[in-house]
């Protein structure tokens, strides 16, 4: 399991935390920079239940964080999480406030790779930057 936070308020990423297809994602982002009104909405997430015989969303999964150890210089380390196949499995609940940012939080139940030598679950990566 990957339990993580999306921090981006966006269509594209509250669709992965409700495990929706692609197809369910319509149109371009509109930044409200660029003068986005209710008149010319510029994408639609459509939420369906899917129906008898679908089956779920697979996606893979990269999530970077802070690795725990410290390198010495301007070098920084981090670590990085992937999964080739992951669902979201996991209800998810999130609240708009004026004040704060909005956060979707997910968990993600890893799904064996039979395309890898060893049907692994995915890595886990330390590196440096910087």
């Amino acid at each position: 399991m990957i339990k993580t936070e999306f921090a981006e308020a966006s269509l594209e990423n509250l669709f992965v935390v409700m495990n929706q297809a692609t197809s369910t994602l319509s149109g371009t982002a509109v930044s409200t920079a660029t003068g986005a009104t209710a008149a010319n909405f510029g994408q639609t997430l459509e939420v369906v239940g899917g129906s008898l015989g679908d089956y779920p969303v697979e996606r893979s999964l990269i999530a970077v964080g802070q690795a725990p150890r410290v390198t010495s210089g301007s070098l920084g380390t981090e670590r990085v999480y992937y999964g080739a196949r992951v669902m979201s499995i996991d209800t998810s609940a999130h609240g708009l406030k004026r004040d704060a940012g909005t956060f979707f939080p997910v968990n993600f139940r890893l799904l064996p790779d039979g395309a890898s030598s060893n049907n692994s679950y995915g890595k886990i990566v330390d590196r440096t930057y910087g």
